[in-house]
């Protein structure tokens, strides 16, 4: 009797012993599992880090390398849904023609500019200065001013996709580089006419965007109005 009970007790401690491995090692998997997991959040922030950082110096690098001041090369404007003109500058001279669709057809016609236009045009300006900040003028007015910073300055009312016909897709406010070209500036709802003295193209316009891009070289400032699709592109070099 004392021999059946001691093996029926031997049998039960080993059984015992054998769930309390199972656990030991379920709790072991479950701890493993949470520790890679950590491990991936932790790899994933520090590559994020890592790369906004390098954003950040690419950033600070080239704006470093475009310290001075840069003068309007040209105007690309869009107006209604058939209206197109376009300003260059020629021997320091601007000259300005437009086009329109007309009974199916694509007419040309000059856009007259007098001695107060010229002199207008000559005085739009991009600066960068030292500490980074990218300004946008005309006649001395300053109209955009942008400090510094890690991520693009971004004032928006809408969805981006709202200004699809102007703003690249894909922006948002932590955008810094897409492809080649830097993104410095957007907002919109500007009061009435508060950039009537730059809106050459009188597009009744209401927002503006600001890049930069590496390939031409160029700034390219957006003024539109952001409920329709009236736009001017100004390109500085």
């Amino acid at each position: 009797m004392k021999k059946t009970l001691f093996i029926s007790l031997l049998a039960t401690s080993v059984v015992l012993a054998s769930c309390g491995s199972a656990e030991t090692t379920d709790d072991s998997a479950t701890n493993d599992e949470t520790s890679e997991q950590s491990n991936d959040e932790n790899s994933d922030e520090t590559s994020y880090n890592s790369e906004q950082e390098e954003e950040l110096s690419r950033k600070q690098e080239l704006l470093t390398s475009l310290i001075g001041d840069y003068t309007l090369e040209s105007i690309e404007g869009m107006m209604g849904v058939n209206t197109m003109v376009d300003y260059s500058i020629h021997d320091a001279q601007w000259l300005a023609n437009g086009s329109s669709n007309s009974g199916g057809t694509r007419e040309a016609y000059p856009i007259e500019l007098d001695n107060e236009d010229q002199k207008r045009l000559n005085s739009y300006q991009i600066t960068v200065t030292e500490d980074l900040t990218v300004k946008f003028s005309v006649g001395g007015k300053e109209y955009v001013s942008v400090p510094f910073s890690e991520e693009m300055t971004m004032s928006l009312a809408n969805p981006v996709d709202d200004y699809s016909s102007v703003i690249t897709e894909g922006l948002s406010g932590s955008t810094t580089f897409i492809n080649n070209n830097l993104y410095l500036f957007a907002k919109d709802g500007y009061a009435e006419r508060a950039l009537e003295g730059a809106d050459e193209l009188d597009v009744a316009s209401d927002a503006v965007m600001l890049t930069y891009d590496e390939d031409s070289k160029s700034f390219e400032l957006s003024i539109f109005y952001a409920d329709c699709c009236d736009t001017g592109i100004y390109t500085f070099k």
